[in-house]
């Protein structure tokens, strides 16, 4: 999702609205049809389905940075010149809004379906995100379903066909809904047809539960009683770094054979604790086989051209998704990620599939303490993962700052840590 505050510059000529930008330049009108347009490199204007935000409500609090709060006052003029009563609609919406406006105004059973079901009304909007077609082609289809059956919308975006999968997208605040949300939430209900039931008895459902339920090899060991503690824990981020943190330690008890076997846990602190003595354990293998003294080098056994050809080179690792810094700096092999591990006493040696797969990617902190930092392939593009120092200690908050600074300079969403230390 682009962020409009940090990636445009905004400008109101008559009724006329202009961003300009270096992902290409955007003009919008209401009048007399709504119509956005994105300049292409002939400098022509061409129809656009913009995913960014353009309506926020108005109690939205104001940025502090003087060129987004510009941004602000550009934007809440133009919205004076349009219609009113659809903004309501859409502007609990964090991207993706044209497609939801240009529904709305079109035809009235396009507004029945959003007064009572609004984030299918969306999914329907920008059917495009979740059917692989064409956003010009996904605007005339929208209309041609708005008045089916919800069951019907909902299976023609690929959802089962259930009246419970309709009650829970009616239930999804706006504010968390998104293309990619959906496209989660429909892969996880797909795979297992509980996970819909799970949802509708909860009294409401934030990120944090959803990123439970969302991975495959989480979702068995999550507990009703851990749910509602995420429901009440007011920091769904937490339950992000939990998951993400759980799923790297599922894999370090798959790729070394480990004999443990998680128990379905009741709160994030047992989800913690279970990762910390998987690391511990991982660590004192790791230690004894450094200090095991080795005999003489073995005579290499005979390879014929078959095993050598059948022996490839491991895969290296991809290019750093982020870029480093002195102080900050990216881990580009395995051998670097193994010593890596050695040297801060964690399991991060044994990852180095995951980022072979592109799922996520390791960084060597020198300052203001010595800490290793992951960042993670999510729903909406790369967050920060954990932060530990040495044996999975909590860094200090000055720590955590340096890192926020270092990726919010590239547009890097947050996660959570659990508690901060101060010195």
């Amino acid at each position: 999702m682009i962020d409009v505050d940090s990636t445009y510059r905004f400008e109101l000529h008559d009724d006329l609205l202009f961003g300009v930008s270096p992902f290409g330049d955007l003009r919008f009108r209401w009048q007399p049809a709504m119509l956005a347009e994105k300049r292409d490199v002939r400098g022509r204007w061409r129809t656009s389905w913009p995913e960014l935000r353009i309506i926020y409500p108005r109690q939205y609090e104001p940025p502090a940075d003087p060129a987004m709060a510009a941004n602000r006052t550009v934007l809440t003029a133009w919205r004076a010149k349009g219609p009113e009563d659809l903004f309501s609609i859409v502007e609990p919406f964090p991207s993706h809004q044209w497609g939801l406006l240009c529904f709305l105004s079109e035809t009235q059973a396009a507004r029945e379906l959003a007064s009572t079901n609004p984030v299918l009304a969306y999914a329907l909007a920008n059917s495009h995100e979740l059917r692989g077609t064409h956003a010009d082609a996904a605007a005339i289809q929208a209309v041609m379903h708005s008045r089916r059956k919800r069951r019907a919308i909902a299976a023609w975006l690929g959802f089962p066909e259930r009246e419970a999968v309709v009650r829970f997208l009616g239930r999804l605040p706006p504010e968390q809904a998104s293309p990619a949300v959906l496209r989660l939430v429909r892969s996880a209900i797909c795979a297992d047809p509980e996970v819909v039931d799970t949802l509708n008895h909860l009294p409401h459902v934030n990120k944090g539960v959803l990123e439970l339920l969302a991975h495959p090899h989480v979702r068995p060991l999550v507990t009703p009683v851990l749910l509602r503690e995420v429901l009440l824990c007011g920091e769904p981020a937490l339950a992000t770094a939990a998951a993400d943190r759980l799923v790297r330690t599922l894999e370090v008890i798959e790729t070394y054979g480990m004999p443990v076997t998680p128990r379905r846990f009741e709160s994030l602190r047992q989800m913690r604790e279970f990762a910390d003595r998987v690391d511990e354990r991982f660590n004192i293998v790791t230690q004894n086989q450094q200090r095991v003294a080795v005999g003489p080098p073995a005579v290499p056994r005979q390879r014929t051209e078959h095993h050598r050809r059948a022996k490839s080179p491991p895969k290296p690792f991809p290019p750093p998704p982020v870029p480093g810094t002195d102080t900050i700096q990216p881990i580009t092999s395995a051998a670097a990620l193994v010593k890596e591990g050695y040297v801060q006493h964690n399991c991060v040696g044994s990852l180095a599939s995951g980022v072979r797969n592109g799922s996520c990617y390791y960084y060597r902190v020198l300052s203001p303490q010595r800490a290793t930092a992951e960042i993670v392939l999510g729903w909406d593009g790369w967050r920060r993962g954990q932060l530990l120092l040495s044996g999975n200690r909590r860094p200090y908050l000055a720590t955590i700052e340096a890192v926020d600074t270092w990726l919010s300079r590239h547009k890097v969403g947050r996660s959570g840590y659990g508690p901060v230390i101060r010195p």
